[in-house]
């Protein structure tokens, strides 16, 4: 964390994160000509670091922005750099402020809490594979003399799920 609110303004604090896929910066606080300077140097200062990943600038937690500050994201803009946000509302704050396109990334408050919907079809498949498999074994336990098949049956699905082979 570095907080450059060393200026006059009403300051900025800055985080630098060092992914494997992108070098990230999470703003927050007053993008003003005084914590610009600051910014833009923390950038050259780690461009050696990011080489060829891409830059994203998380900027859901700026609250103001002067025009030194709109010139620098507009030039990171310009050298490829993404600029984000969390919640639609920092999308429409950061827009009106800063006229440069801003990406919503939809992790923030108003995210869904709903398991995405690859995770939820493999739960409700396993989920009607265990219905099938209790209702065959319910039925073959009715049968006389199916009992130890069933039984057999089930110990081989439970070893051939779990990796093993049995003859």
């Amino acid at each position: 964390m570095n907080d450059a609110s060393r200026g006059k303004g009403g300051g900025l604090v800055y985080y630098m994160h060092d992914g494997s896929a992108a070098f990230r910066f999470k703003l927050a606080g007053d993008l003003s000509q005084d914590t610009a300077q600051d910014l833009e140097q923390a950038r050259k200062t780690a461009a050696s670091i990011i080489g060829r990943r891409s830059m994203v600038v998380d900027l859901t937690h700026l609250t103001s922005l002067d025009a030194a500050g709109r010139k620098l994201l507009e030039e990171w803009h310009a050298l490829g750099a993404e600029l984000t946000v969390v919640s639609s509302e920092a999308q429409a704050r950061i827009r009106s402020m800063a006229g440069v396109p801003v990406t919503l990334l939809g992790t923030g408050r108003g995210a869904s809490g709903w398991l995405p919907s690859r995770m939820a079809g493999l739960w409700l498949s396993a989920l009607v594979a265990l219905l099938l498999l209790a209702g065959a074994f319910r039925a073959a336990s009715r049968q006389p003399g199916a009992g130890m098949s069933a039984i057999a049956t089930m110990s081989a699905v439970r070893l051939s799920s779990a990796g093993a082979y049995c003859n």
